[in-house]
């Protein structure tokens, strides 16, 4: 087992829920992974993910995640520093390629969205009971097909989780 880092705060739900949290797509990812030799992971957040797909994938096969949010970086870096399979790139993924508004919740960082008015965020904050806000920084994006075609012009994911919180 590998550690698994977090602010015991902003990401209670981690630790609170444990080996219940999304036993459905853990369950699917279980079926699915072990097959793959090149998986994508869109939106990995600090990387709880990202660290069951390279268990699955026995960290011999190549996975790529993709995540624009600074704080969430700085966890994910620490999550996933002991696996040789994973490649960080530091956009958003996005329709086009440039740069866009991302607004970041400082609530979690489970939120953070390309969209300004993310609801779910909003559902959140409201059953949360704490005061929580939303603040706007520009990241860069990037297109999956662009990326492919620059990257790795000859190679197709056989897997590709994406959880952008709305911008899918």
């Amino acid at each position: 087992k590998k550690p698994f880092y977090l602010d015991a705060f902003l990401h209670k739900g981690y630790w609170y829920y444990g080996t219940r949290r999304e036993k459905e797509t853990i369950h699917l990812f279980s079926e699915i992974l072990p097959d793959c030799n090149f998986a994508i992971d869109i939106g990995s957040n600090i990387g709880y993910f990202s660290q069951y797909f390279c268990h699955l994938m026995n960290d011999s096969k190549k996975l790529i995640i993709f995540e624009p949010e600074p704080k969430n970086l700085e966890l994910l870096r620490r999550n996933i520093s002991c696996y040789k399979s994973i490649r960080i790139i530091e956009k958003a993924v996005s329709n086009e390629n440039g740069t866009a508004n991302f607004y970041v919740d400082n609530l979690t960082g489970q939120n953070s969205s390309l969209l300004s008015d993310y609801k779910v965020f909003d559902e959140v904050l409201e059953n949360s009971g704490v005061s929580a806000e939303k603040t706007k920084i520009e990241v860069e994006t990037i297109t999956l097909d662009s990326f492919m075609e620059q990257e790795y012009p000859d190679e197709k994911p056989d897997f590709i989780k994406m959880d952008i919180e709305g911008a899918e």
